[in-house]
């Protein structure tokens, strides 16, 4: 009985010390606040309210980004701003990210093309060119192929779907799923996964090339975003493979006037990736930025900015 009565309190303590932990991340946390310039809007999806800023008057231009842990619009903030002159911007965050909801459901990529198509057609109601990046470009190429009137030009920042997160996910990999969404364990885990310096660490080794890019201010936005409520959802179908999709069929079958953008030093989704791409439609355009990994997009605002502006202008 002793030794029962020991396992216990050990359980017990371990529990409460989870739970301890979890508490003081969050307390350190901020407001999830959006640092994206324009009016603030809120789509009523189907599985919940899409936060997201729209500035401008002009041609509509939807600017995505990509889906990991801290993801959220604060990666496309130095478009949005800058591209509003020519173009109506809107910048959402993906349902489980940023400041749209984040309901406890198994997130996966048909979840996301499914949204994307409902959004361009409820709010943004007209042909529209798109920048996308990561996951979200494998998106894009999806209902471009499948509905291509609602696209017009698209800038597709180091696209997956073809080398890099194409497969299903295995038992193994929704198992880890299940765990990371869990309320507990799975809470303390992601909390591990989002401290500051493991944040740092992230941004340093796939999205900046340059870590003079990696400020105070950021890693605060960053912070804010991983802990908030419900945070771990989204994130945990991500890790699980959930998010994976596969363009091989759908990306040969798409049309338009394409510019692909890649960071050189990119290590998740190499420049090699390039070739696969190419080799199914080449008629597509390829930028290179040379030292720059995930981000080019942020990393060099200014020269990104201009090489979109131009590329959608293009008759």
């Amino acid at each position: 009985m002793g030794g029962l009565r020991k396992a216990v309190g050990l359980g017990a303590g371990v529990v409460g010390g989870m739970a301890l932990f979890n508490a003081v991340q969050d307390r350190r946390a901020g407001p999830v606040v959006s640092e994206v310039p324009g009016e603030t809007r809120y789509w009523p999806s189907p599985l919940g309210s899409v936060f997201y800023k729209t500035l401008g008057d002009g041609p509509p231009l939807v600017i995505l980004h990509g889906c990991h842990a801290g993801a959220s619009s604060y990666e496309v903030r130095r478009q949005v701003g800058a591209l509003a002159a020519r173009y109506r911007v809107y910048a959402p965050d993906w349902l489980g990210f940023g400041l749209s909801d984040r309901p406890d459901i198994v997130y996966t990529a048909q979840v996301y093309i499914d949204l994307l198509e409902a959004f361009m057609r409820d709010v943004v109601r007209e042909p529209a060119h798109v920048i996308a990046s990561s996951l979200a470009g494998a998106y894009v190429i999806d209902v471009a192929a499948r509905a291509p009137g609602l696209f017009r030009r698209l800038i597709l920042i180091a696209p997956t779907g073809l080398t890099h997160l194409v497969s299903e996910p295995d038992e193994a990999q929704a198992g880890l799923r299940r765990l990371v969404a869990s309320p507990l364990l799975g809470r303390t885990a992601f909390n591990l996964l989002v401290r500051r310096p493991s944040l740092h660490y992230f941004l340093a080794q796939q999205a900046y090339y340059d870590p003079a890019c990696i400020t105070d201010a950021m890693i605060d936005a960053y912070y804010a975003t991983t802990h908030t409520s419900g945070a771990r959802f989204a994130p945990a179908s991500f890790v699980g493979g959930a998010l994976n999709r596969s363009v091989k069929s759908s990306w040969p079958r798409v049309s338009h006037p394409t510019l692909l953008v890649w960071g050189r030093n990119a290590t998740s989704t190499p420049v090699t990736d390039t070739e696969a791409f190419l080799a199914l439609r080449p008629e597509a355009r390829l930028e290179i930025f040379d030292n720059a990994r995930l981000l080019p997009n942020d990393e060099y605002a200014e020269r990104f900015n201009r090489l979109a502006a131009d590329f959608l202008a293009t008759e």
